[in-house]
């Protein structure tokens, strides 16, 4: 025969069961009510538990290792002058083209000088014809009249003053490839694997394997800048895959100083939905030429922004992707700084940040600076004797650095720092 639920209840280990088949009614009702209370509490607690196992927690794991072989890859160094522009070449393209005497190029250095830092008061004056050389194509004259590299370089003289070095071995201006900023004009990068060549690699840490620079920032040649009064180059390091933006991230290096700038490799790994992170692999073009970068959270939302530029303005700034022709300063005056300020708290602001997640995989430097001062006498020494010997050698360089030669000492040890 089946067997009856009250002997079911009374044989079972459920406490408190066997009291619902009770003679007394009240303790019936009591226990019911107990049991009733208890099971729900356990189905509240299965719930609670289901969802937090939905919801996908995970820990943060941190791990360290050495690379394979003591070999790892070198990361890409970016540096941007803080000068958008070099007076000296705007100074001599306006004599060399318009044919103006010395008083004329000096008041139209001048105004392309207050154009180029994109003053507003300069761009309701009169042009008087200059437009055609800066208006035009904005990405081109940074490029042109931009720092170079091989300037910056201070001269090679093995084997005791080398201006660029890496892992000991003499490096130079071909080591480096560039782009163009819209806030520091044209900027190079060391080791972006984007010059064809193999990307170089560190065997061990410390001062002597790793890159040095000697630069000459050409202060003699800025623009009178007072919103930005500062002397240096912006120093980043990065992987080759990640898009440098130099204006957000970059740290400051300063002349007249030995700068040491330390860093070890951060790389993180998120989770794919359903997972909190939600994170996305993707690639995105940023360059004007078209490079592809990796995915990074700032680098989305810095498209969007040029996204919302171009719909705009009906242009975007020099180094993103696109068809649409490149921000003139005019344009980025009165559109582009306008579009950017709206942007703040805006919906649009809200869309990029939903259409822009954390990335998969990354990976970060974190960087620490320490300085040494400079040693002026014994540079200026290196430099004159690199100046007795450099008019057969290298007569560009030598034009450069020939007004050293007629200084005074204590103008040499300001011009040095």
């Amino acid at each position: 025969m089946p067997e009856t639920l009250q002997s079911f209840l009374n044989a079972t280990s459920l406490h408190g069961a066997r009291f619902l088949y009770a003679d007394n009614l009240l303790r019936r009702i009591l226990w019911g009510l107990a049991i009733l209370a208890s099971f729900s509490v356990c189905c509240y607690q299965s719930y609670l538990s289901m969802k937090e196992f939905y919801q996908r927690p995970f820990i943060t794991k941190i791990t360290s290792k050495s690379p394979e072989r003591n070999e790892m890859i070198f990361p890409a160094v970016t540096l941007c002058n803080f000068n958008i522009a070099n007076m000296k070449k705007i100074r001599y393209t306006l004599s060399r083209n318009y044919g103006l005497k010395e008083e004329e190029v000096a008041k139209k250095a001048d105004q392309l000088s207050r154009i180029l830092l994109l003053s507003k008061d300069t761009m309701k004056d009169d042009l008087d014809g200059i437009d055609d050389l800066l208006l035009r194509d904005a990405e081109a004259v940074l490029k042109e009249h931009g720092h170079q590299i091989d300037e910056m370089l201070l001269p090679n003289v093995p084997p005791t003053f080398i201006s660029c070095s890496f892992d000991g071995l003499q490096c130079g201006a071909t080591n480096f490839t560039s782009f163009i900023s819209s806030f520091y004009g044209q900027c190079f990068t060391f080791n972006s694997g984007r010059n064809g060549g193999p990307l170089l690699k560190a065997r061990m840490a410390g001062k002597n394997s790793g890159l040095k620079l000697r630069l000459n920032i050409q202060k003699d040649a800025y623009l009178k800048n007072a919103k930005r009064p500062f002397a240096g180059v912006a120093v980043l390091v990065h992987d080759q895959k990640n898009f440098p933006f130099m204006e957000e991230v970059s740290l400051g290096v300063a002349p007249g100083i030995q700068t040491f700038y330390s860093f070890k490799m951060k790389q993180m790994r998120s989770l794919e939905a359903p997972y909190q992170t939600n994170c996305t692999q993707r690639t995105l073009q940023m360059l004007s030429t078209g490079d592809v970068y990796n995915y990074t959270k700032l680098a989305c939302l810095k498209k969007c922004e040029n996204q919302v530029i171009v719909k705009k303005c009906g242009c975007r700034p020099p180094m993103f992707y696109g068809t649409s022709k490149v921000c003139a300063p005019n344009n980025t005056v009165f559109c582009v700084f306008p579009a950017l300020e709206s942007l703040i708290s805006s919906e649009e602001q809200r869309k990029c940040e939903e259409d822009c997640p954390l990335p998969c995989e990354e990976k970060e430097y974190e960087s620490s600076l320490s300085y040494a001062r400079l040693e002026r006498n014994i540079f200026a020494e290196h430099l004159m004797a690199f100046l007795k010997t450099s008019p057969t050698h290298n007569p560009s360089l030598y034009s450069e650095y020939q007004p050293f030669l007629n200084m005074t000492t204590a103008e040499r040890r300001d011009f040095i720092e």
